[in-house]
């Protein structure tokens, strides 16, 4: 399952922080592993919420920031790699 950048899916690639990660699976996910990843996703969920309550940091400006430094990457070609800055 690949996005229109071409890049893996989330869901079918390695953990990590890129997308860009080799496929682990190329099957469907199916039913239960969806609602368990469900189960597991509203957990990772809650902590972010808290932690960003914690440090009076709003999720929609976190995610905006987040937004624009991935297209900022793309812009420049450094999509790949490791670090925040670069």
């Amino acid at each position: 399952m690949e996005t229109q950048a071409g890049n893996y899916h989330p869901a079918t690639t390695r953990p990590g922080f890129s997308w860009t990660s080799a496929p682990i699976r190329s099957d469907p996910v199916n039913a239960q592993i969806r609602d368990d990843l469900r189960l597991e996703l509203g957990d990772v969920l809650w902590y972010l919420a808290q932690l960003a309550s914690e440090l009076d940091l709003d999720l929609e400006d976190i995610a905006a920031a987040n937004l624009a430094k991935l297209a900022s990457r793309m812009d420049r070609n450094v999509i790949g790699g490791s670090g925040d800055r670069r």
